[in-house]
């Protein structure tokens, strides 16, 4: 009997750097020439190990007609082996024996004229930190810094933007690590950046409120808030942005996270014991959601 399987399907858009007049400015960037070098080597070099597990592109190609990139990667699990088990209570761990390995299948789609790739996410997923190592590792020339953002739904901002009180905010930052980076110190985000680059860390944490001295009519300045999610925009390193707000003095609090909040499809797919779901399968559905969006002007 067929059941009906949901897969998320997770989009960013692609960000890298670009040097002016001695400082960095962020803009889009196309992987088309990495995926026509990817597409142009053999399968055993598109394969290597990240974290004692390894990792292949195992398909990719251009569909000309659609304009979109198709591209299948092979995550190893060494470390999560299936096993059979029977009613008689038996269970037994499957050993494939040398140069065999368990791969989980990954999905993806890309628009090279948006510069926005969808990701399938699964138990054994690939995260967005993994894929941009995987983009960095087959440049020509290595210079480029390659991050992926989250979309932002722009029902989440109207909602900030539209909101009388803000009581707190939650900002978690991903230090891209480039020497001679620096943000404008006058906006708050440039503050955190600087500030854990100077310490040589990576990651940073902050949360801006009241705690429990909140009163009703306290509220941070709005207008800096709403000035701060268009900061957003233009920063490509924010893990989490969650804020705390409310459109009346006697109403309650309500939150919304730009981040995790972001914008995502689900896919739906037909399976069973005789058919398992397949690559080709999941990219079809991927590449007909995708075109709906953009046929009416949804990303």
């Amino acid at each position: 009997m067929a059941k009906n399987r949901g897969i998320t399907i997770d989009y960013y858009e692609i960000w890298t750097y670009e040097e002016q007049e001695g400082t960095y400015k962020e803009c889009k960037y196309d992987i088309t020439e990495i995926l026509k070098q990817l597409e142009n080597i053999s399968v055993k070099e598109r394969t290597f190990e990240y974290n004692d597990e390894k990792i292949r592109i195992q398909e990719i190609g251009y569909h000309e007609e659609e304009k979109l990139w198709e591209i299948q990667i092979l995550k190893s699990r060494e470390y999560v082996k299936p096993g059979i088990a029977d009613d008689n209570g038996k269970y037994v761990i499957l050993d494939l024996g040398e140069n065999k390995y368990y791969a989980e299948s990954i999905t993806l789609i890309y628009d090279s004229e948006k510069c926005i790739i969808g990701m399938q996410i699964n138990h054994n997923y690939i995260n967005r930190t993994i894929l941009e190592k995987i983009f960095s590792r087959f440049q020509k020339n290595f210079n480029d810094t390659i991050q992926l953002r989250p979309i932002i739904l722009l029902g989440s901002k109207k909602k900030i933007e539209e909101a009388k009180y803000c009581t707190k905010i939650s900002i978690a930052v991903r230090n891209p690590k480039m020497q001679n980076e620096k943000y404008d110190n006058d906006t708050l985000l440039g503050q955190v950046f600087n500030a854990t680059k100077k310490l040589k860390g990576i990651q940073c944490k902050i949360e801006i409120g009241f705690g429990r001295n909140l009163k009703k009519k306290d509220s941070l300045d709005i207008e800096e808030v709403r000035e701060l999610l268009n900061t957003t925009d233009s920063i490509a390193g924010i893990e989490e942005l969650q804020i705390d707000y409310k459109n009346m003095e006697e109403s309650s609090t309500d939150k919304v996270n730009l981040i995790k909040d972001r914008l995502q499809d689900v896919i739906t797919v037909s399976i069973n014991k005789e058919k398992s779901i397949s690559h080709i399968d999941i990219f079809n559905k991927m590449k007909d959601k995708y075109l709906l969006r953009v046929k009416n002007n949804m990303i």
